[in-house]
């Protein structure tokens, strides 16, 4: 009886009140072992004082494992604390998995961020492309806006300079000289100040035929008029009339000589003793042929007496005219003695068409004839002087 009285009192230590207790006591039961294991059973416990919330000593609590692997009574005092601690340890935990998934949160915050700003990205060079593309099509358009334009205006250039040379024709042939300096006043090619020195020598290069006589019957006709635009032409370019090769492959000097335009000639006041393409005469070889002696000595004396006498001694170009004894080319004084003597056509040889232009006209009519031979003789006499 006694003993059942002591485990009676036993089982009065023991407060069954708490509904928690078999879950802290297997809690508490872990977190020794683990303890035990980590100091390698050097430090077992045998035991520990836990006071009360009064501050009061309470029994002490069996914590090492019993051989019944069972645990002492326990208070109110230690559950508690052990309840604050689980609550700590689990506070920590929570923390840390918050800490861990924010910042898993931060990265895959930053990680879209970065994937928005890629897109922006590719969005605005798209952007800039659709732009210079809109842009560079605008320039085209507008580059073929103004060529189309500039061709226009081109046009209307032309048309009207081309209009402006048929007036000016017309008025020489009638030789409407008051007309001529009032169209010639207005020139479209005064104007053109964009165009090139070769685009206005194209319309004069048109006009240089206008200047000069037709032939020789026709020397005084239009004269006023001719001797207007021939001072139009040299003001524009004082080289067209020794460059520019006519139909008959002579230049418009050349054929000044040979028609005896003795106005023009002295208009024009050259010295040069160039060849040309008909026959490979100078101008002094037409002059004297056509017996034009007015034009003769313009050209004598338009030359100083170094340069008239390169005049006077320059040859034919052999490749046109030559003489058959030797192949080599004539002066004019040796071409106008052989034709003097009627010997040209057995001591001169010429491919061109100027001495046949001069038998044909001169020979075909006797008076027209001797008025030539005498030309002729003077002028022989002149060059020998």
């Amino acid at each position: 009886d006694d003993d059942d009285d002591d485990d009676d009192d036993d089982d009065d230590d023991y407060d069954y009140t708490m509904p928690k207790l078999e879950h802290m006591r297997e809690f508490i039961r872990s977190q020794q072992q683990h303890q035990q294991q980590q100091q390698q059973e050097q430090h077992s416990r045998q035991g520990k004082n836990i006071r009360g919330r009064n501050g009061k000593s309470t029994t002490t609590i069996e914590l090492s494992a019993s051989s019944n692997n069972e645990w002492g009574p326990l208070e109110h005092a230690e559950i508690e604390a052990a309840l604050q601690a689980a609550a700590t340890a689990a506070a920590a935990a929570s923390a840390s998995n918050n800490n861990q998934n924010h910042n898993t949160a931060t990265i895959d915050n930053d990680d879209d961020d970065n994937d928005d700003n890629a897109d922006d990205s590719e969005r605005m060079k798209k952007a800039n492309k659709r732009r210079e593309k809109k842009q560079r099509k605008k320039q085209k358009a507008k580059e073929e806006a103004q060529q189309k334009a500039a061709l226009a205006a081109q046009k209307k250039r032309e048309k009207a300079i081309l209009s402006w040379r048929s007036r000016i024709v017309s008025a020489c042939q009638s030789n409407e000289y008051s007309k001529l300096d009032a169209l010639l006043n207005e020139s479209p090619l005064d104007k053109q100040q964009q165009q090139s020195d070769d685009d206005i020598d194209k319309h004069l290069i048109f006009l240089i035929p206008n200047s000069i006589a037709k032939n020789r019957t026709q020397v005084e006709r239009g004269k006023e008029a001719r001797q207007i635009l021939t001072s139009y032409i040299l003001q524009k370019s004082s080289s067209l009339y020794q460059t520019t090769i006519l139909r008959s492959g002579r230049t418009a000097f050349h054929t000044a000589c040979f028609y005896n335009d003795a106005q023009f000639v002295r208009i024009v006041a050259s010295t040069s003793t160039t060849t040309c393409q008909d026959s490979g005469w100078t101008p002094l070889h037409y002059a004297c042929v056509s017996g034009s002696y007015e034009c003769m000595e313009l050209l004598l004396s338009q030359n100083c007496d170094d340069n008239c006498h390169a005049l006077l001694s320059t040859v034919s170009d052999d490749t046109h005219t030559w003489k058959e004894s030797d192949g080599q080319g004539v002066t004019a004084l040796e071409l106008i003695k052989s034709i003097y003597a009627n010997k040209h056509e057995q001591e001169i040889e010429s491919h061109g068409m100027a001495l046949q232009e001069m038998t044909n006209y001169f020979y075909s009519n006797h008076q027209q004839k001797k008025l030539f031979m005498k030309s002729l003789e003077y002028n022989i006499q002149r060059l020998e002087d």
